[in-house]
């Protein structure tokens, strides 16, 4: 049975994978049923107004019958979280869904506008296309519930405004082809809203150390990125290519306090799920996507510090905007010249007049005339430094070095 859960979150505090976590262990301790594989987490179209902060849902893949499997986590009251791929397959029940509902009741802040849980339950996954649809387009609740109600044997509630049955069933038909992982560990309960005392020191040298491991600490600003900045039950993720050490690695930074508990995910984090190909007439509004044309006039730099210029393929023309969160990479694009040709990925914006850059490659620059004139960029692709970057974006330099280790 896959368990797709999405928006048992809000603005205030709680978090959809620390929700998992718990109906992990809740579903084994009321139905004796265990993990076949690691929980997905599954991040969706970043660009959604109506997103709480990472936009992610998550899937539990569970069954009956498995014992003695791995373990890969512990729920904030201590039970063990395994998975157990040789659990046999089962097909979803009204008490499972009544287990999801006592949750619900428990950790979620139902009072608050934002949080609007949703699950979906089905014997097995659905079609990728809810995936896609999910993580690169915007996509209408009603469509999601008429669609699973011509699926045999789902089982599903969505409260609130409803829009959380969107990412738990494009969480349960996410097809986890290419996949990255990532250990989260989570604060006691007593800890949520207090202020994190993560050593960035500890991060840094741990990200050095596990070369596996992606996204961990920004250098230019010392900021620990393994750690948020919400009043999240989350104390730290630390996310990898693989997932053996991801747990030596996680218990190696310094983070002020014992964890409570902590889970191994599987995700589609890194992966660029969420970008296409699109000519520039073609660039809809919340989407993110890959792009090639030419500079047709220079960058300006306006208040606040976010760059833009235009770029033009011959049937239309759209501003690219470097954010002052870019920092260091401002400087690239106000580097660019008329004439320049470039690819971008990049989010448009719900006017549709602006593209959001999250990576620029540099194909080929014109010559530059005059000493005042700044050298052109060296072709090759450049990306916003790692405190910028989307979860679902590919990094080119996972550790935001910038250049050589030393």
């Amino acid at each position: 049975m896959l368990v797709g859960i999405d928006d048992t979150d809000s603005p205030q505090g709680g978090c959809t994978t620390h929700f998992a976590l718990e109906a992990a262990a809740a579903l084994r301790r009321e139905h004796g049923l265990v993990l076949r594989r690691l929980p997905l987490l599954v991040r969706l179209n970043p660009n959604v107004p109506w997103k709480t902060r990472g936009n992610a849902a998550v899937c539990l893949d569970v069954g009956e019958g498995g014992s003695g499997g791995r373990a890969v986590g512990r729920a904030l009251g201590g039970e063990a979280v395994e998975v157990d791929p040789r659990a046999e397959p089962i097909v979803p029940q009204p008490s499972h869904l009544d287990t999801l509902g006592g949750l619900v009741e428990r950790w979620c802040d139902l009072g608050r506008e934002g949080t609007d849980p949703a699950a979906v339950l089905v014997p097995a996954r659905l079609p990728e296309r809810w995936y896609l649809e999910a993580v690169s387009g915007v996509v209408d609740p009603a469509d999601v519930r008429a669609a699973l109600a011509r699926e045999e044997a789902a089982r599903w509630f969505a409260l609130g405004d409803g829009r959380g049955i969107v990412g738990a069933a494009a969480a349960a038909a996410f097809p986890a082809r290419e996949t990255t992982f990532e250990l989260i560990a989570y604060r006691s309960r007593d800890r949520w809203g207090t202020r994190r005392s993560v050593d960035y020191e500890s991060a840094e040298a741990m990200d050095r150390r596990f070369e596996e491991t992606f996204h961990n600490v920004d250098r230019a600003t010392r900021h620990a990125t393994v750690a948020p900045s919400t009043p999240c039950p989350v104390l730290i993720g630390v996310r990898g290519r693989a997932p053996d050490r991801l747990e030596e690695a996680a218990r190696s930074v310094e983070a002020g306090e014992p964890w409570g508990g902590h889970l191994l995910f599987e995700t589609n984090q890194a992966t660029d799920d969420h970008v296409v190909d699109a000519a520039l007439r073609d660039a809809l509004p919340l989407r993110t996507i890959r792009a090639a044309g030419t500079v047709s006039s220079p960058a300006r730099r306006i208040e606040g510090g976010h760059v833009f210029f235009p770029l033009a393929d011959g049937e239309r023309t759209i501003d690219c905007a470097a954010y002052e969160p870019t920092k260091g990479f401002r400087a690239l694009v106000e580097r660019l010249a008329p004439g320049d040709r470039v690819r971008v990925v990049g989010a448009v914006r719900a006017d549709g007049r602006s593209l959001n850059l999250e990576k620029i490659e540099v194909v080929e620059t014109v010559p530059r005339r005059g000493a005042a004139v700044a050298a052109p960029p060296a072709p090759g692709w450049y990306e916003v430094p790692v405190s910028a970057r989307r979860h679902l974006a590919r990094p080119i330099d996972p550790h935001g070095f910038e250049g050589p280790r030393v």
